[in-house]
């Protein structure tokens, strides 16, 4: 009862099968740092914009985010806000929480 479960879950939004969870955690990070991260990785700027084309919009996103996270900055800032989220987390997985 006073575990944590994270799922990683990357088409959430896009999902035809629903989904139930108690909170929903959105890394969002601007669409020109995106493509020149997958380009980073191998993938063609093309393609990187056409599958960006086919997923949820970071609105659509947002609307069913608990949290959002901002991955624009380096790595620090990364973690300071999961450490945020974590310890919210861990609050409301004390028992006797709703």
């Amino acid at each position: 009862a006073d575990g944590i479960v994270v799922h990683d879950v990357p088409l959430l939004v896009e999902s035809t099968r629903g989904y139930d969870y108690g909170a929903v955690i959105v890394v969002e990070t601007p669409k020109e740092l995106r493509l020149v991260r997958l380009e980073a990785r191998g993938i063609p700027r093309e393609d990187a914009e056409n599958r960006m084309a086919l997923q949820a919009t970071d609105e659509e996103r947002r609307a069913v985010a608990t949290w959002v996270i901002d991955n624009s900055g380096d790595l620090g800032h990364l973690e300071r806000q999961v450490d945020a989220i974590w310890h919210e987390l861990q609050e409301r997985a004390r028992p006797g929480k709703p």
